[in-house]
């Protein structure tokens, strides 16, 4: 039970590095903001 503790907490963690990093290259990059609108 402690290891899926640990997993959701990782998955938790990596759902929102990955948001922001990509949020973050939206905000750099008109094209890939063209993209995501597409959709």
């Amino acid at each position: 039970m402690k290891g899926m503790r640990y997993i959701i907490l990782i998955l938790k963690y990596h759902i929102i590095i990955e948001v922001n990093l990509i949020f973050y290259n939206v905000m750099e990059t008109p094209q890939l903001d063209n993209r995501v609108a597409e959709r």
